[in-house]
């Protein structure tokens, strides 16, 4: 009779990542209670290589019915093999799983879960995998198949003390806090800046982006746990973080006070977040580390403002073209496998450097732990590269309203555009300057949506056309010196005028509007003459409401004539002579002027007044 053997591939994604086995997850797979097993666990990174479990301790392999009192049964201590140390293999004899678990065969609550909990020596942080099986209660005949092979993932996170109070206020240094003991109603989370290991993370927790993800866990017991996401950014205090949550799902057992729990922190799309692993070099030169290795230009983590990176880390993995990429702002925190408090946090300062065969990646210090750093020892790299740097991402999206927060939106002035029958704004900005004095019939596409606004520099001819390029009253305009025009891509290549102000014309009509009045202001109705043409025809004093008859054909293009009712009682009526042929704006006649208002026209044709503006 055969003994079976389970075999498993699991990859290291680095650290803080989570593994792909999910709260309820079971796998169709039975294993036998009354017959000796082994385990083979076949460990990679994320780029397919042997990943080293050689600097791990805490080999030994548990299980355990998933969601029950029972005690947990040591499978045993496994042994790291392989020319890579990268296989873990652990045997158990028969009936080292009670044969009482088979009443928990084919309950989806009441699986087995087979689990690893790999230390780093020294430390309370720890690679964890783990799995769920069906059982089978019975004499095993012949060979067993292996599990299938999976891609499951090790996290490595920090870890805090859980503390039930529920004031929002500091927990305690390596301490957090829920703002409700019962899970489902959390919607905030009190974090301090330092967890167990001294090593403080308050830049860190205060970078959350919205839509991350967190895993409060116990790492011994698995069903002590929550699952929230980051709803939005967290607060400032002193000593700690409020973290705004959103809750998701929670395992069956509440958290208890006092007891250690492991944070994993995932970012949601907005984020990159990368795990790395490098020796420390101490030496501080400006040159190439030995391939994996990387040292910092000052032997103190407060006084550097470099970090050397070789292009190769640990693991034979090329990672310059991601280092080199890295944005100003970027977090990277690091620390020894051996002792977690040999530890340092810093922000990306500026624009990495390729050089030869390294990469000088210049930073900000943020913090450091109270360990310090030994020349040859291995290191892990958390690396949070965070969407958001508008200077170097050519295409940023909004993930929801814009909130200004008391600051300014400026538009920048482009270069100047030479007038053109196509005009051509460049992408410079939203503001130009048109020179010269080529008639303009179209404006080049940029993108729907886009609005541009033009400061004409001398008198140019705007063509009206039906779809490209649409012009108040369907008509032409002749810019003088001065005057501004707003226009909007409604389509493709497609341009309203949603906007145009005469530069020749003050807001508010009157003898402000930048030209005089007629000698006596009008009390009844007038037909204007030749001689208004130039300046505002005001009325007041009226006993009723009137008429202002305008023949269009006085004006001649480029002429303005403005109409100004300074009445408090009544209205004036602008009406064109000849109504069957001339209209103000091609689709009226008349125009009613109300208290206050002023109606400014130009000469267009023989036939049409040009409608400027009405206020």
């Amino acid at each position: 009779m055969d003994t079976p053997v389970y075999t498993v591939q699991i990859t290291i994604g680095g650290e803080n990542q989570t593994t792909t086995s999910k709260i309820g997850s079971v796998l169709p797979q039975e294993i036998n209670l009354r017959q000796s097993g082994s385990l083979i666990v076949t460990a990679v990174d994320s780029a397919g290589a042997d990943f080293d479990l050689s600097s791990l301790t805490g080999t030994e392999a548990y299980a355990k019915p998933f969601n029950s009192s029972e005690v947990k049964a040591n499978l045993g201590t496994g042994v790291i093999s392989g020319a890579g140390n990268n296989i873990y293999t652990v045997s158990w004899t028969k009936d080292t799983l009670p044969a009482g678990w088979s009443t928990f065969a084919q309950d989806r609550d009441g699986t087995i879960i087979i689990w690893t909990e790999f230390e780093e020596t020294g430390t309370a942080d720890f690679y964890q995998w783990d799995t769920r099986v069906n059982v089978f209660d019975g004499d095993y005949e012949g060979d067993a198949s292996t599990l299938p092979v999976l891609n499951l993932v090790f996290y490595y996170n920090p870890t805090y003390e859980y503390d039930n109070t529920t004031t929002d206020a500091d927990p305690g240094a390596g301490k957090f806090r829920l703002n409700s003991t019962i899970l489902a109603s959390c919607n905030e989370m009190y974090v301090a800046d330092d967890n167990q290991q001294g090593v403080d993370l308050q830049t860190y927790w205060q970078g959350l982006t919205i839509g991350s993800h967190l895993v409060v866990g116990n790492p011994n017991v698995k069903l002590e746990s929550a699952y929230f996401t980051i709803s939005g950014a967290p607060t400032n205090n002193t000593g700690y973080t409020t973290v705004p949550l959103t809750y998701v799902d929670a395992g069956t057992v509440s958290l208890t006070s006092g007891n250690i729990f492991s944070m994993n922190i995932d970012g949601a799309a907005a984020s990159r977040e990368f795990g790395i692993n490098y020796n420390f070099d101490s030496n501080v030169a400006d040159a190439a580390p030995s391939s994996g290795d990387f040292r910092l230009n000052n032997a103190a983590p407060a006084s550097t403002t470099f970090i050397y990176f070789a292009d190769d880390d640990k693991g034979g993995v090329n990672n310059s073209a991601y280092l080199q990429d890295l944005k100003t702002g970027d977090f990277i925190r690091f620390n020894e496998f051996s002792v977690i408090a040999a530890a340092a946090s810093y922000t990306v300062s500026g624009t990495p450097t390729n050089a030869t065969g390294y990469t000088k990646v210049p930073v900000t210090y943020v913090d450091s732990g109270a360990g310090s750093f030994t020349n040859g020892n291995a290191c892990s790299f958390f690396i949070d590269s965070k969407a958001g740097d508008l200077v170097n991402d050519t295409t940023p999206q909004l993930g929801g309203i814009l909130d200004t927060n008391s600051n300014q939106v400026r538009w920048s002035k482009g270069a100047d555009i030479a007038s053109a029958a196509a005009l051509s704004p460049g992408t410079d900005g939203n503001y130009f300057d048109v020179t010269g004095t080529t008639s303009i019939t179209s404006i080049n596409a940029l993108a729907v949506g886009t609005v541009i606004k033009l400061h004409f520099d001398a008198a140019l001819t705007l063509t009206h056309h039906a779809t490209d390029l649409i012009l108040p009253g369907a008509a032409n305009i002749t810019t003088a010196a001065g005057d501004e025009a707003e226009f909007i891509e409604y389509a493709t290549g497609d341009w309203r005028c949603i906007n145009y102000q005469v530069a020749a014309t003050a807001p508010g009509g009157g003898a402000g509007s930048g030209f005089p009045d007629t000698d006596n202001d009008k009390t009844t109705a007038y037909t204007v003459l030749s001689g208004d043409v130039g300046e505002n025809i005001v009325f007041s004093g009226l006993s009723a409401n009137v008429d202002c008859t305008l023949d269009v054909s006085l004006l001649s293009l480029g002429d303005i004539l403005g109409v100004v009712n300074e009445d408090s009682t009544y209205s004036v009526r602008v009406v064109v002579s000849n109504t069957s042929t001339m209209t103000l704006r091609s689709i009226k006649t008349d125009e009613y002027l109300w208290q206050g208002e002023t109606l400014l026209l130009g000469g267009d044709t023989s036939t049409n007044a040009r409608f400027l503006s009405r206020t």
